[in-house]
């Protein structure tokens, strides 16, 4: 549990046209309370044995801790890969009034 009650999560996905989908969807359901969508990035891993880079777009969110499981499972039922890259990671500080209007703003 973080200190704050927030938690930001990463995701990726192919397109920034992905991305907005998923952020317009995500903050509209109210599941997060914001969404950042970062163009450009790259990843390098393994995959089927081989390393491959590939070009992404990533995104982070701000969330209400309890909504972890449900922002996971959401982002993973929009995500078409098998085996999307998605990680929470507690807030254990900022802003007071920040962190206040995503607690109001996410469910």
């Amino acid at each position: 549990m973080s200190r704050t009650g927030v938690i930001t999560i990463y995701a990726t996905v192919d397109t920034a046209a992905e991305a907005e989908n998923v952020a317009h969807l995500l903050v509209t359901e109210r599941v997060v309370a914001s969404a950042t969508i970062i163009p450009g990035a790259s990843s390098v891993f393994r995959s089927e044995g081989k390393v491959v880079k590939v070009s992404e777009v990533a995104m982070l969110f701000q969330a209400n801790h309890g909504n972890a499981d449900q922002v996971i499972a959401r982002l993973k039922a929009l995500h078409p890969a098998k085996l999307p890259c998605i990680l929470a990671w507690p807030v254990d500080s900022g802003d007071t009034a920040y962190l206040r209007w995503v607690r109001d703003n996410a469910n």
